[in-house]
């Protein structure tokens, strides 16, 4: 009950007899006689056999103890109330137990099943290899009350199984042999280290679908329990015959089953203990997938099913130069071949995926693919071969391992002949990881082997263990008849026996309610993420004061929120027009395919489907008024904060009024208090002008020409005073007023730019090349703006005065975002679009900008450059005239004074 070979119940290390347990029965001996059923009996709508088996006794073997004593390296619980207990988590388990698989020290099978991992805050299902015989092992240890388990949720939601070793458990430990201990520490601490804790392993999941094995001493290495065993294996298309209806032979590769037989294949584990064989095993994978009439239309044109071609092909890529010669394509392209088709109900068509394999593998992998407009979506296949294993002799390790193929495979098949919008359906459900999502396994054999009651899964043993690795937890298993069997579980199902196929149609119905179940279940996990987003983002608004950015995140935070709310509602509207589509199917008249029916139980099944769609709109609805909430308050917030801010400007307006009038006033004060002060100066110069003879002799000129004239007449001398003041002043305001106007003409403007930068480095180059005045950055998440000033020197290129340039400029998405320009106009002969055209020009010869981006895409560049050089070419003409001009007027005025200057020296001769 938990060994893999016979071989390892002799092991020299062994646990003491009396503490063994029981004798284990041989599972091969159970039901050895036919199990008698009636076929025409009646069972009560929904009601069938869940008695179980007598479970066998419980054998404690030396992998139980292995696992004890892993467990207990890493989880015990507390011997006092000051002590803390600690846990494992259950998934970090399972890598270490594979690990110890690796090392020969544990005695179990392991195959790809699918779990989900945690990575900053966010669940993704990947596949890892598990031992189911593990997990198994672990449910018989918390059984005998030798571990114990606790459920906690992780932040989406998801639940978390951890474990840790019970005082029971502990007091068992002391028990076992020394030996044992000294086998798990052999790959339990760093190689060649001494057994402190610091030497011991942990396993921690890392962002790139890896698990890293490391110590607290530093000592690290990557597990391979994320790298899927590859097998070699050939496969056929197949598509279950009642989803068809006018359609030809599947395309058959049962002639290149043989082809396998001498391929490779990349198992790390040779001896796989196989306890059942599956004969002509039909896989499915199902989903369902929000779909519609429109959907389906689009994508019977994008296959071309209407053409007469109907084969091609496909790749989800989007060519961004539709014009260009040639493109590239990563390996791995669809290849698709239209069988079947209803225009606005259902398509089927075969699919290959054309993937490089490692050399020595063979994987012909041919699916046969059926969609249909309420959601459905299956991906069958005929397994023709699985490494030397033909069709009629296939084990369940391998099939595993072509499944998880299958899952992968089909998401990309479907990913590339989806449409974006819905690609972005369902990205939106599973975070991103859509690639990932989970399906549910359909196995259709035509015979078990050995044959053995189908009760016999409902009970724990190698038999059950090995076949949860296909189907999950197995919730229901029964005969039906004495030939076949249904075996359901949380994963999948298996449908065996000789008149399987009869059965095929009550199954795909069942199945169908089974993947919009599913689907229900990852849309209610989605909606409780999207509720714990609203709550961070509620918190965050009650908080915006704290930080300047808290409006611009909490505004992104809603937008996104907002998108996701409006593809999440019209998942559900389409998930509520898909149950439109299914009816329950009659009762069969057949005695199986009746059996089959009361096992299903349909009515109840959709039944319980509406309901949890039912509540998922209530739960949606809440939602969306919760966000609408949120978008209120932040309307709230920003008026709030726009009142505070026109207030402000309010108040700044007032007092830039008051000051401007008080400058104006101080203004006229201080040219009254200049003319009054120059009316002074002018008294005492003309007062020191005059009083220079007062008391003196005065000369014979002075007294006829200045004081008979000037000073003696009455009031003669004040009038003459009045005048000088009114001359001296007058002159005086003349002059400010002159030096008013020198000191005004400048011209400042700005320029919003908004274009791309093509060369970012160029760009910068360009910039540091000048003197830069001024450097001004601002760096948030989503942006990093910077400011730069210089002063140009070159008069000729700017036509006349330099002009003073402030740039703007993104830094993360390269644009360039506005330009302001200061410049004397009253030296400067260039218009705003001549400086702004000069400008681009330097930038398109350092490189730094596209011409079409920079000047427009009608400009023409050799025209603006021919307008600017001819207009420099003028401006240096007419400077020229001037200096000429100037120069000629200082000659004629130098001969001037040569001849003044002759005529004086030839008037005394």
């Amino acid at each position: 009950n938990g060994t893999r070979r016979s071989q390892h119940r002799s092991r020299s290390t062994t646990i003491p007899e009396e503490r063994m347990g029981y004798d284990d029965d041989d599972l091969e001996s159970v039901g050895t006689q036919d199990t008698k059923f009636d076929d025409d009996m009646e069972i009560d709508s929904g009601a069938f056999d869940t008695n179980l088996p007598d479970e066998e006794p419980f054998d404690m073997t030396v992998n139980h103890s292995k696992l004890l004593i892993l467990i207990s390296k890493y989880a015990k619980s507390s011997t006092s109330p000051d002590e803390e207990e600690t846990w494992i988590r259950e998934l970090p388990l399972l890598v270490l137990i594979y690990e110890g698989i690796l090392a020969d020290q544990i005695q179990y099978d392991y195959s790809p099943l699918p779990v989900f991992s945690n990575f900053n805050g966010i669940s993704r299902r990947l596949y890892c290899n598990i031992s189911q015989e593990g997990k198994a092992a672990l449910e018989d240890l918390r059984e005998q009350k030798l571990i114990n388990g606790i459920k906690i949720s992780a932040e989406d939601y998801h639940p978390v199984t951890a474990y840790q070793v019970s005082l029971k458990g502990a007091q068992f430990l002391k028990t076992l042999p020394s030996s044992l201990f000294e086998e798990m520490n052999s790959f339990l601490y760093a190689p060649n280290a001494p057994h402190y804790d610091t030497e011991l392993l942990e396993a921690t999941y890392s962002d790139g679908n890896r698990f890293v094995l490391h110590t607290k001493s530093g000592y690290q290495r990557f597990s391979t329990v994320t790298e899927i065993e590859d097998v070699s294996y050939v496969s056929s298309p197949y598509i279950p015959r009642h989803l068809y209806q006018d359609m030809e032979e599947l395309t058959s590769n049962r002639h290149r089953a043989a082809e396998t037989a001498k391929a490779k294949s990349n198992l790390r584990d040779r001896n796989l203990d196989v306890q059942q064989m599956l004969s002509d095993v039909r896989a499915l994978v199902c989903e369902w997938i929000p779909f519609g009439v429109n959907s389906m239309i689009c994508l019977h044109e994008r296959l071309g099913a209407l053409g007469t071609c109907r084969d091609g092909l496909f790749s989800s890529i989007i060519d961004k130069a539709p014009m260009g010669t040639n493109f590239k394509v990563p390996p791995g392209l669809t290849r698709v071949k239209v069988r079947d088709y209803d225009i606005i109900n259902y398509i089927n068509f075969e699919s290959e995926i054309t993937t490089p394999e490692e050399p020595g593998i063979i994987q012909i992998e041919n699916f046969g693919v059926h969609l249909h407009a309420e959601g459905s979506a299956y991906c069958g296949m005929t397994i023709e071969a699985v490494g030397k294993k033909r069709q009629d002799n296939l084990c369940i390790d391998h099939l595993c391992r072509v499944l998880s193929d299958a899952h992968m495979d089909s998401s990309k098949i479907l990913g590339d002949i989806f449409t974006s919008y819905q690609n972005s359906l369902m990205e939106t459900i599973f975070q991103n990881f859509a690639v990932d999502r989970a399906k549910y396994n359909v196995v259709i054999a035509d015979a078990v082997k050995p044959k053995v009651p189908a009760k016999t899964f409902l009970r724990r043993g190698p038999k059950t263990n090995e076949l949860q690795q296909l189907t999950g937890v197995i919730m229901i298993a029964e005969d039906i008849g004495t030939e076949d069997m249904i075996v359901v579980g949380s994963d999948g199902l298996l449908l065996a026996g000789r008149n399987a196929e009869s059965l095929e149609e009550l199954v795909m119905d069942y199945v169908s309610l089974i993947v919009r179940e599913s689907f229900v279940q990852c849309i209610f996990v989605r909606i409780f993420v999207f509720q714990d987003t609203l709550k961070k983002i509620g918190n965050v608004v009650a908080s915006y004061y704290k930080d300047p950015s808290n409006i611009n995140r909490i505004r992104a935070a809603l937008t996104e929120a907002s998108e996701d709310a409006v593809l999440i509602e019209e998942i559900l509207t389409s998930l509520k027009d898909s149950l439109e589509y299914i009816s329950i199917p009659p009762l069969p008249t057949e005695p199986r395919a009746r059996r089959l029916y009361r096992i299903f139980n349909f009515t109840s099944k959709l039944d319980i489907l509406k309901q949890k769609v039912s509540d998922l709109s209530k739960l949606v609805l809440g939602s969306v008024n919760q966000l609408r909430s949120l978008q209120n308050m932040l309307d709230t917030i920003v008026t709030k904060q726009l009142g505070v801010l026109y207030g402000t400007v309010e108040t700044v307006t007032v007092d830039l009024v008051d000051a401007s009038s008080a400058a104006r006033n101080s203004s006229a004060a201080l040219t009254v208090m200049q003319v009054v002060l120059a009316g002074s100066f002018a008294f005492k110069m003309l007062s020191k002008l005059t009083a220079a003879c007062y008391g003196l002799n005065m000369p014979e000129w002075f007294v006829v020409w200045v004081w008979q004239p000037f000073v003696v007449p009455p009031m003669a001398f004040f009038l003459l005073n009045l005048l000088w003041i009114a001359c001296f002043c007058y002159t005086l305001v003349r002059y400010m007023g002159y030096l008013s106007a020198k000191t005004s003409g400048n011209l400042s403007f700005s320029i919003v730019m908004d274009k791309k930068i093509a060369d970012l480095e160029k760009f910068q180059e360009y910039v540091d090349g000048h003197d830069l005045i001024m450097t001004d950055a601002v760096s948030e998440p989503d942006k990093s703006l910077k400011k730069v000033q210089w002063e140009e020197d070159d008069r000729k290129k700017w036509l006349g005065a330099p002009p003073i340039l402030e740039v703007s400029y993104d830094c993360l998405f390269h644009f360039l975002n506005a330009v302001i320009f200061r410049l004397d106009k009253k030296k400067s002969s260039a218009t705003e679009d001549e400086l702004v055209s000069i400008l681009m020009l330097d930038l398109i010869d350092a490189g730094a900008m596209d011409p079409v981006v920079a000047l427009g895409p009608n400009a023409d560049l050799t025209e603006i450059r021919e307008k600017i050089e001819l207009k420099r070419g003028s401006l240096t003409a007419m400077s020229r005239l001037r200096n000429l001009a100037g120069q000629r007027g200082v000659g004629q005025q130098g001969m001037g004074m040569g001849m003044g200057m002759g005529n004086v020296q030839a008037a005394p001769r």
